[in-house]
Formats: C-alpha cells, sequence, structure tokens
C-alpha cells in the first residue's frame, strides 16, 4: 500500500529549539496558526500520551524484541489529522546519556500542534524509554573510545534509526493515528535531519537539509553526508506482512 510522504528536516542551531523559516516552508499551503493563549498548556491545548511500537533485533547486542517508545502530541483546537514525525538527534559523543529525556523542545510542539499537526516523536533504540542498546554513537567525551571508532558507527547507526522510524510509522501512525493515504511530514535535529534523506519511503522532497546538518555528517566523514543531493528511493511504502 502506498503512503505519500513529504518530507523536510528542519536544522535547530545549536541545539536548542529554534523553528527556522524552513519549519514554516515545510508545512502545508493553509495550515495557518490559530489564535493561542500566552500560555501554551495540556490539557488545553493538546494532549500528550506514550504510544508503542515493536522491532525484532537479532545482532551481537540485542536478541529479540525491542520496545520503541514515541511520545504523541495531539491538537485540541484545530486538527488536520496530518502527523509529523520529529527525529531526536544522536547523543554528541555520549556528551549526554541516551538515557536521558530526549523529546521535542515545548517552541516545536507548539509550532506544529497550533497549526493543527499530531506530532509523534520516536525514541530510537536504547534512547530514553525505549529497550534495547544504544548503537549510534560511542563515548568519545569521556575517552571511552575514539573518534574514529565512533565515526564507523555513523552508517550503520542511521540505517537503525531508519529502521526504528519505520516500525514507529508502521505500527503507530499509519491506519492508526492517520489514515494509510495520508501525507505525514518528516522533520527532525541534527542526525534525525538526515533521516529527511535516509529514509526509503521518501516520495517527494521538499526544500532541501541546512548546510549545518550536511557539514555535521561531512565532519564525520560518512557517506551518507551526500545524501541531500541523491534522488530519492521509490515512493512505495510497504507495511510488513
Amino acid at each position: 500500500m502506498k503512503l505519500t510522504i513529504f518530507v523536510q528536516a528542519v536544522s535547530l542551531a545549536g541545539w536548542l529549539a529554534v523553528c527556522t523559516a524552513s519549519c514554516t516552508r515545510a508545512v502545508a499551503t493553509g495550515a495557518k496558526g490559530q489564535a493561542i493563549s500566552p500560555v501554551f498548556s495540556h490539557g488545553a491545548d493538546y494532549t500528550f500520551e506514550r504510544m508503542r511500537a515493536v522491532r525484532t533485533v537479532r545482532d551481537a547486542f540485542d536478541q529479540g524484541p525491542i520496545i520503541l517508545v514515541a511520545y504523541v502530541y495531539r491538537p485540541l483546537k484545530l486538527d488536520r489529522h496530518e502527523v509529523v514525525v520529529y527525529s531526536h538527534g544522536s547523543t554528541a559523543g555520549y556528551a549526554v546519556s541516551p538515557k536521558e529525556p530526549r523529546a521535542p523542545e515545548r517552541s516545536i510542539i507548539q509550532f506544529f500542534t497550533a497549526r493543527g499537526y499530531t506530532v509523534v516523536a520516536p525514541m530510537r533504540r536504547g534512547v530514553s524509554e525505549s529497550s534495547g542498546t544504544y548503537r549510534e554513537e560511542c563515548p568519545v567525551q569521556s575517552s571511552s573510545s575514539t573518534l574514529a571508532e565512533n565515526t564507523a558507527l555513523f552508517d550503520s547507526g542511521l540505517q537503525e534509526a531508519v529502521l526504528d522510524s519505520s516500525a514507529v510509522i508502521d505500527q503507530i501512525i499509519v491506519g492508526n493515528l492517520v489514515p494509510p493515504d495520508a501525507k505525514i511530514l518528516l522533520s527532525g535535529v541534527s542526525r534525525g535531519g538526515f533521516l529527511r534523506d535516509a529514509h526509503p519511503s521518501s516520495a517527494y522532497r521538499l526544500g532541501r537539509l541546512l548546510s549545518g546538518v550536511r557539514e555535521w555528517g561531512k565532519l564525520y566523514g560518512s557517506s551518507s553526508a551526500t545524501a541531500a543531493n541523491a534522488d530519492p528511493p521509490s515512493p512505495r511504502h510497504r507495511r510488513p506482512g
């Protein structure tokens, strides 16, 4: 079954939640913001819940099913019945623990829910409340591993992120939060921005990755850093089974 996906990466400078002009261009035409009270609040403007997807992993680190927790924020005052998947970044070489909370910044939640989008923020393998072993980076900051060892994990880590995101889209979003033919907007920060081009479901690409995200990939010497200039893969999104 075909799922049309609109894709846009959102780069947030300095790891802060600053929604740039690219974020504004990404939303569909006519998605105007609603009037919001000065106090943006849970229960008045949006609801929050945790939803879970299951992915089976068999590698040297995990054997069997892992639970992927996704944070879901639904608008109350205006509902377009469309979803934004917001992908978090990496741990910056373990500058922060993978188990620290990785929820989107409040300004991100407010920006999208005010325009009627449901925000789904998947916590990837080993991150925050999701189970499994974190394999996207190794602890460079504590000198427990080298930059070369960390760089070697980049491409495999990105593929892990794609598999996690696909599980959330298939099990939580499609046919549940939105109909199978609904449009989905992909957004993210830093490594999460790479999912805009790496995700195999990309049917259309709006705009380009901001230079900051591309340079981050070049810094780590990944071949995936050139993905912003590559043609998207097949637009067909296959659900499991």
